[in-house]
């Protein structure tokens, strides 16, 4: 939906929503020459409107200097220079005093779209600032454009659901910034709120949306995991994992954001259930928890191993906290596939997208390893009458052969 009005036949109102137009191009390549043209270009209209409108306040005048006010906000707020800051809050009021004097006439829907995004705004330029009355206000201004929103058609527009589905997730972002107990509840919420917005929408199988819905569920696990929160819930966490994993199922590994929610997705899964473990008080995991857990750690491996194969890094600190939760997990209750999950991991000779000179991961496993070695070569004595003497010296087999492969393939920084 254009927030910006057609083309006046004024010259001089012509003159300065070509301005503005320029400001918004210049805007996007977001570096900080072509801000600072963006921001003459802005402040240039809006010495122009302010002395037009000042002897000639028509409607379109003023709605076009609310437009430059509101592009002069913008371009502040992509500097993000925190001095700046709270002069590109005061060119979203400027718009935004504006725009209240219009709509009180006449509701248009392009000048209720335009108003709205000047709350978003200036919501974010609070938001950035922090502390707790920012953030109160930030909240205050996502809630206001929020409200526009819904008053237009929003289920039928693409690009209208997409900035509900952005201010509800800064609003999230806000109530997770805030800390409290209560706030994190309230994000949780606002989470869940965006699922329910997709559910059921024709936007539910879009793949832009698909991301949405994926990062809506993941964001809510990742919060009811939160321990001092009222709403700690392992289950739930879980069971929104799984959800944010089926959301982004066949993105994974073609869109590196899907890529990313489902390997916090599967994290999600190990945390939630190690959660659950802990609750039960006796450090005793029933076989469903440890496959589930065994096999979320695997497949979020996998899937940052192909990633990483193809140049993309991020994934790193992921796949170190899901190695080492692994590493462990497989080295007590699963020591029989321990050698195995360690050397697909960070054996070339193994897998061909092993995890190549990462110092954590091969410090971590050559350790590892090595405890596991002197546990069944010195702890445990292996006769003939030992139960499963065939899977213990199998064990051994794997484990001597994993040293090896480490050695060999030892980090040069390590």
């Amino acid at each position: 939906m254009a927030d910006a009005p057609q083309k006046p036949a004024d010259p001089r109102l012509a003159h300065a929503l070509e301005l503005i137009a320029e400001a918004e191009k210049l805007t996007i390549p977001g570096d900080a020459a072509s801000l600072g043209r963006a921001a003459a270009h802005a402040e240039a209209s809006i010495e122009l409107l302010r002395a037009f409108v000042g002897s000639t306040p028509t409607p379109e005048a003023r709605n076009l200097l609310a437009a430059a006010w509101m592009r002069r906000g913008v371009v502040l707020l992509v500097l993000n220079l925190e001095p700046r800051l709270p002069e590109s809050i005061r060119c979203f009021d400027e718009a935004i005093r504006l725009r209240r004097e219009l709509l009180a006439a006449h509701k248009h829907p392009a000048l209720v779209h335009a108003q709205a995004s000047s709350f978003l705004g200036r919501g974010d330029a609070l938001a950035r600032q922090g502390g707790e009355t920012n953030l109160r206000q930030a909240l205050a201004s996502y809630d206001e454009a929020i409200a526009l929103l819904d008053t237009l058609p929003v289920r039928q527009s693409p690009q209208l659901m997409a900035q509900v589905i952005a201010a509800h997730g800064s609003r999230a972002a806000v109530f997770e910034a805030l800390r409290s107990p209560d706030a994190i509840a309230q994000a949780v919420q606002v989470h869940r709120g965006i699922a329910e917005l997709i559910r059921g929408t024709p936007a539910e199988k879009h793949p832009d949306f698909r991301l949405h819905l994926g990062a809506a569920h993941a964001n809510a696990a990742n919060l009811l995991l939160v321990g001092d929160a009222p709403t700690f819930d392992p289950a739930a966490a879980r069971a929104e994992s799984d959800q944010a994993r089926i959301a982004v199922e066949g993105l994974e590994r073609d869109n590196p954001v899907a890529g990313e929610i489902a390997i916090k997705a599967r994290r999600g899964v190990c945390r939630a259930i190690a959660a659950l473990v802990e609750a039960r008080g006796n450090g005793s995991a029933p076989r469903e928890f440890l496959n589930a857990m065994t096999d979320a750690a695997d497949e979020a491996l996998a899937l940052a191993r192909q990633w990483e194969a193809k140049g993309v890094l991020r994934f790193r600190p992921l796949a170190i906290e899901l190695f080492a939760f692994g590493a462990n997990l497989y080295v007590r209750h699963q020591t029989h596939f321990f050698a195995e999950f360690v050397l697909d991991n960070l054996d070339p000779e193994q897998s061909a997208d092993a995890f190549r000179n990462c110092p954590e991961m091969h410090g971590l496993a050559t350790t590892l390893v090595a405890d596991a070695l002197r546990h069944y070569e010195r702890d445990r004595m292996i006769t003939t009458a030992t139960k499963d003497v065939d899977r213990q010296i199998e064990i051994m087999q794997g484990l001597r052969h994993a040293a090896e492969r480490l050695a060999a393939v030892k980090p040069a920084s390590g």
